[in-house]
């Protein structure tokens, strides 16, 4: 038998050190976030195109070495209209912090939701310490959304 054409031993070590199954190191979706909150890291991500081009769904999920998680949602639904109920601006954007104080989404895009869900209800067990409002604020104010998200390339 020859030799490997992947290279010497030493080289599928290095490869299986480089993988780490514990961050997303990219995930094509119609959101891209730009900027994010101080120490954090995108850890999982998924898409949904199951039912391409109707719907269109991504998750992502963030976290801070101290065990702080915040969820990213985004969803285009090309039947459903634009949400203007708006409490906030985010980056020059409407926006709409929920009742209790834990989701902040932005409003106005036809079709589309774009929310961070960052802590529990005012009032549960939080950890000692979460992510904020001012962090959502800093994930959505730097977060692009696909101008139309039927049309992957613009991801």
């Amino acid at each position: 038998m020859g030799a490997s054409p992947y290279g010497s031993a030493w080289r599928t070590k290095e490869a299986v050190q480089a993988l780490r199954f514990n961050e997303a190191r990219r995930c094509a979706a119609p959101l891209r976030l730009d900027a994010l909150p101080a120490g954090a890291k995108v850890t999982a991500c998924s898409v949904g195109v199951a039912s391409y081009p109707r719907l269109i769904t991504a998750h992502l999920t963030l976290q801070r070495p101290d065990h702080q998680v915040m969820w990213v949602r985004y969803q285009y639904l090309s039947t459903a209209g634009t949400s203007t109920r708006a409490n906030r601006t985010v980056g020059g954007r409407p926006a709409f912090l929920s009742p209790n104080g834990t989701t902040l989404e932005l409003v106005g895009i036809k079709g589309t939701t774009a929310a961070v869900d960052f802590g529990l209800p005012q009032g549960s067990e939080d950890p000692p310490s979460r992510f904020t409002e001012a962090d959502a604020t800093v994930l959505l104010a730097g977060a692009r959304i696909a101008t139309d998200p039927i049309q992957p390339d613009s991801w």
